[in-house]
C-alpha cells in the first residue's frame, strides 16, 4: 500500500516537471520566432517645415466661457452658478503621469 502511494507520487512529480518543461520549452520557442527581426533599412529622415503659432490673448473670454461650460457640464449644474476667478496653461511639455497628477489635483479640489 505503502509503495503504491509512492509510485503514484513520484509519477505525479514527473508529469509536472515534465508539463513544466514543455512550457517552457514552447516559451523559448516563441521568443526566438518573436524576436528575429530583420535591421529596417535606415532612411533619412527630413526635419518638418516650421509653423508658427500665433496665441492671441484676446479670445480670453470665449476661453472663460468653454471653461465655464465644460465645468457646468461635468458637475451637471448652470454655468451662471459658476464663477471663474482665473486660469492657467499648463506647459505642453508634461509626460502623461505628469498630466495624470494634474488631472486627478484637479479633480480633488473640485
Amino acid at each position: 500500500m505503502i509503495t503504491q502511494a509512492v509510485v503514484i507520487s513520484v509519477i505525479g512529480y514527473f508529469l509536472c516537471f515534465a508539463v513544466l518543461a514543455v512550457i517552457w520549452a514552447v516559451l523559448s520557442i516563441m521568443k526566438k520566432l518573436m524576436t528575429e527581426k530583420k535591421p529596417a533599412a535606415v532612411q533619412e529622415v527630413k526635419p518638418a517645415p516650421e509653423v508658427k503659432v500665433v496665441a492671441e490673448n484676446n479670445d480670453d473670454d470665449e476661453l472663460i466661457a468653454v471653461l465655464t461650460a465644460a465645468i457646468a457640464a461635468s458637475l451637471n449644474t448652470s454655468g451662471s452658478n459658476l464663477k471663474i476667478k482665473s486660469f492657467k496653461r499648463l506647459p505642453s511639455g508634461l509626460s502623461r503621469w505628469g498630466t495624470t497628477s494634474v488631472n486627478e489635483n484637479l479633480i480633488n479640489k473640485l
